[in-house]
């Protein structure tokens, strides 16, 4: 089994990567909804636990 050292670069893109799939799966998510005339609550306060 090959062991492979992984960078803060790495972690970085990876990091990222992750990132980017959640905000558009939310964004698909979103416009589905809006779609369906469903409202969107924009406020920060859903934020604040």
């Amino acid at each position: 089994m090959r062991v492979f050292k992984v960078g803060f670069i790495e972690v970085a893109g990876v990091g990222a990567f992750l990132h980017n799939i959640y905000t558009g799966i939310e964004n698909i998510l979103k416009q589905i909804l809006s779609s369906q005339g469903i409202q969107i609550p924009t406020s920060d306060a859903l934020l604040v636990g």
